[in-house]
């Protein structure tokens, strides 16, 4: 995707990712960190052409690995099996969004293409059906 950017999911965005601003200065310094995340919400029952992409600021507390099996050891993170794991940082901001330590900055539903009415999918944007989600999130969201 874009180097400002660490992207964690599917290969195929339409079947879900999050995005990660690469700002571990800012994460280590400020404790938190932008995040943008796409979700199918076919997931959810709705169109399968229709998708959710929000805009979060993660909230950065160290005890949350504990949850995920974790510890720390001074700075190093140590897993439940006793491995030190390499960039702890980041999994700390996958930790903290997993568990829902953000606030949520904006919310948007999309649908490209074909407008299929299903009860409780109400997108706030109709895009072409050329366009493409990863175009779409790349120009309004990871501009920053």
């Amino acid at each position: 995707m874009t180097k400002k950017w660490r992207y964690e999911g599917d290969v195929n965005l339409e079947c879900g990712g999050t995005f990660y601003k690469n700002d571990l200065k800012n994460w280590i310094e400020n404790d938190y960190v932008e995040v943008v995340a796409v979700a199918p919400c076919s997931d959810a029952g709705g169109p399968d052409n229709c998708f959710w992409i929000e805009r979060n600021t993660v909230i950065r507390k160290k005890d949350t690995v504990s949850v995920f099996g974790f510890s720390w050891d001074e700075d190093l993170l140590i897993s439940s099996s006793g491995d030190v794991l390499d960039n702890p940082e980041l999994v700390l901001q996958e930790a903290c969004f997993a568990y829902g330590s953000y606030d949520r900055e904006h919310c948007e539903m999309i649908q490209i293409g074909k407008s299929e009415k299903v009860e409780g999918f109400n997108p706030d944007y109709v895009l072409r059906g050329n366009c493409t989600l990863e175009n779409y999130v790349k120009q309004k969201f990871l501009k920053t």
